[in-house]
C-alpha cells in the first residue's frame, strides 16, 4: 500500500494489517497467538507513526510512504519506504516501570517499543535518498 504520510494513514495501516492477518491465517496450519499479532502490529504502527511525524516535518505538504507486508521462511516482515528526511538516531527513551510512571513525558518511546515487539528493526537510507525500514518477527 502507498499512502499520504498523515495521521489518518494509521487507519489504513491497521486495515492493511487486518487483511494480512486474514490471508496469513488461511495459509498457516494453526492460528497465530493474539499477543504475537499485537506485538507485530504495535511495531508496524509505531514505525508508521514515526514516518508520519518526522519524515516530512519540514515540508509544507505531506509526503507519502509505502508499506509492504509478507510472510516467508517462518517469519513475517514489514517493509516501509519513504522519501523524507533521513532518520537520525537520538537517545531512545526507555519507558519507566509501570509502578514508577506517575506522569511520564509523551513521545519518544516508539522506536523502543517497536524494537521490543519484534525480532529485528533495520533501517538504511539508499544513495537515492529513500528511507527503508524492515521489521522481522519469527512465526
Amino acid at each position: 500500500m502507498e499512502v499520504a504520510a498523515i495521521p489518518q494513514a494509521l487507519d489504513e495501516v491497521h486495515a492493511c494489517l487486518g487483511h494480512f492477518w486474514l490471508s496469513l491465517a488461511a495459509r498457516l496450519p494453526e492460528a497465530l497467538d493474539e499477543d504475537w499479532r499485537l506485538h507485530f502490529t504495535t511495531a508496524v504502527a509505531e514505525i508508521a507513526a514515526n514516518i508520519i511525524r518526522y519524515a516530512y516535518a519540514e515540508q509544507p505538504a505531506p509526503g507519502r510512504f509505502r508499506l509492504r507486508l509478507r510472510a516467508s521462511s517462518g517469519q513475517v516482515e514489514a517493509h516501509f519506504t519513504d522519501w523524507g528526511v533521513p532518520f537520525t538516531p537520538r537517545e531512545t527513551r526507555v519507558a519507566p516501570p509501570a509502578h514508577e510512571a506517575v506522569d511520564p513525558p509523551v513521545g519518544g518511546y516508539g522506536l523502543a517499543l517497536a524494537r521490543a515487539a519484534v525480532d529485528s528493526v533495520d533501517y538504511r537510507r539508499t544513495p537515492e535518498g529513500v528511507n527503508c525500514w524492515r521489521l522481522r518477527k519469527a512465526l
